[in-house]
């Protein structure tokens, strides 16, 4: 599935760059709506640490892993996550430093034309759609907890 993963990846850069996906006038917003999202991210995390519910999975043992609790692995989704949404406002901090002085450097690989800074930019797209995927991953997963705090299980 990793392999999968790392595939879907590399060909989504390697298309966005190839057709030239040049909409960095958005990257602004996107810093914004990912700032909102680690905002998010936080309160969430405070919502699970002051819950009888949390104290509850930590004596519930992951089926996935043995070696971790439930709640070992509901902090780990919410760190991954908090990561990836870093990164890309880290890859956009990097894009507007150096992006408009590598536009102009042309490159090829296997007869296809790119820049970095089309490179960069395809990346920046490509960490922005991760961060959305997992924002509704942990949406998902937030909701589900407040539904079994309540229930009480």
């Amino acid at each position: 599935m990793k392999v999968v993963k790392f595939i879907i990846s590399i060909l989504f850069i390697g298309l966005t760059t190839f057709l030239n996906f040049d909409n960095d006038k958005f990257f602004g917003d996107i810093v914004t709506f990912i700032a909102i999202l680690v905002g998010f991210s936080i309160t969430s995390l405070t919502i699970i640490a002051n819950s009888q519910f949390s104290k509850h999975l930590l004596h519930l043992d992951n089926p996935k892993n043995n070696g971790e609790t439930l709640l070992h692995d509901l902090i780990g989704k919410f760190r991954w996550s908090t990561i990836i949404f870093i990164l890309t406002v880290i890859v956009i901090f990097i894009y507007n430093f150096i992006g408009t002085n590598i536009h102009f450097i042309t490159h090829s690989l296997f007869g296809f034309n790119y820049t970095y800074r089309g490179l960069l930019n395809s990346t920046i797209w490509y960490f922005t759609l991760l961060s959305i995927i997992k924002f509704i991953e942990l949406f998902k997963m937030i909701l589900l907890f407040v539904i079994r705090s309540a229930e009480g299980k």
